[in-house]
C-alpha cells in the first residue's frame, strides 16, 4: 500500500488497504488492523477526502489504544506514534490546532510508554521527540500559550544532538 500511495496510484493503495484491513480482522491482528486502517487515512487526505481520512486515523488510533490496554502491545505502541504524527502533523497543517496538540500530548506520552518498555534504547526518544516538540511548540504558540510553546521548544533543543538550537533564542 505505501508503494502505490507513493508512486501516486491511491485508488490501489485504498482497495489493497481495505483487503488487508479484512484479512487482518479475519486474523485478529490488532497491529495490522490498524496499519491498514493509517495507509487509507493518508490515501484518503491526499485525495482531499479530510472527513474520511481523519475518521481512519481516529479508527486506527482506537485499535492501537484497545492493543495496547490488552496486551501492552510495543509493535502497536510504535505503530501508533506514527497514527498520531501523521494525525498531528495534517491538523496542524489545517490549523486545527486543538486537535494536533491532542496527538501531539499523546505521541509523547506514548513514547515515553514505550521507553519504559526498556526494550529500546536510549535514543528512541531523542529522534521522535526531535519530530514533534517543535509542532507542539508551534501550536501551543498559535493558541497563544507562549509559556508552554517555549517550554517544548527549549526541550526540542536540549536534545541529543540539537543541544545549541535553542541557544541564543531565549536568552
Amino acid at each position: 500500500t505505501n508503494l502505490y500511495r507513493i508512486e501516486g496510484n491511491l485508488e490501489d493503495a485504498i482497495r489493497i488497504s481495505t483487503e488487508g484491513l479484512d484479512f487482518a480482522r479475519q486474523e485478529k491482528n490488532m497491529t495490522w488492523e490498524g496499519q491498514f486502517l493509517t495507509n487509507m487515512g493518508l490515501c484518503l487526505l491526499e485525495m482531499g477526502k479530510d472527513d474520511e481520512g481523519f475518521e481512519r486515523f481516529r479508527m486506527a488510533e482506537e485499535v492501537f489504544d484497545n492493543d495496547i490496554a490488552k496486551n501492552e502491545s510495543i509493535n502497536s505502541m510504535k505503530e501508533l506514534v506514527s497514527t498520531l504524527y501523521y494525525l498531528m502533523h495534517s491538523k496542524s497543517l489545517r490549523y486545527n490546532d486543538t486537535e494536533a496538540l491532542r496527538a501531539g500530548l499523546k505521541y509523547e506520552q506514548t513514547v515515553l510508554k514505550i521507553m519504559d518498555t526498556h526494550l529500546v534504547d536510549t535514543g528512541y526518544a531523542d529522534i521522535h521527540f526531535s519530530q514533534v516538540f517543535p509542532i507542539i511548540a508551534f501550536t501551543y504558540e498559535r493558541l497563544g500559550n507562549h509559556k508552554d510553546a517555549e517550554k517544548y521548544f527549549k526541550t526540542f533543543g536540549s536534545l541529543k544532538g540539537f543541544e545549541d538550537v535553542t541557544k541564543n533564542i531565549f536568552n
